[in-house]
């Protein structure tokens, strides 16, 4: 998307930055971009799909949905969000560059955290119903 990155550059120069300084900071506002998106997603999931899906929920009457969609398991699930977000919307917003080597690690290291969270959320879930 190189026409984002112009338009972030232009409103830059229009700020009163050099060009060479607004070519340095448009990729890290590009990222910021992408992160305050991600937050952004992750908060309306949680405040409004969230509730939703419980309420859709409690009304059927199939047990399974009620054991692996409980609000504890679908907030686990929430938190994957912010790094699946920003893993795949920051080469979308820095015109297809390579993903810093410092995001690229710190998105890899939270879904694991964030996977092996979702899973006890699922385990214990299954423990408390089945006891």
């Amino acid at each position: 998307m190189e026409t984002f990155l112009k338009w972030i550059d232009h409103g830059l120069l229009s700020m009163g930055l050099s060009s060479a300084t607004s070519h340095a900071v448009d990729n890290y506002l590009a990222i910021l971009i992408a992160f305050l998106l991600s937050l952004l997603v992750t908060w309306l999931a949680n405040r409004y799909l969230i509730p939703v899906i419980c309420r859709f929920i409690n009304h059927t009457h199939t047990r399974w949905d009620d054991l692996l969609l409980n609000p504890r398991v679908l907030r686990s699930l929430c938190r994957l969000l912010p790094p699946f977000i920003l893993y795949h919307a920051v080469p979308f917003f820095s015109a297809g560059s390579e993903i810093p080597g410092w995001i690229d690690i710190g998105c890899r290291i939270y879904l694991s955290v964030g996977f092996m969270t979702l899973g006890t959320s699922v385990v214990k879930t299954a423990y408390t119903v089945w006891d």
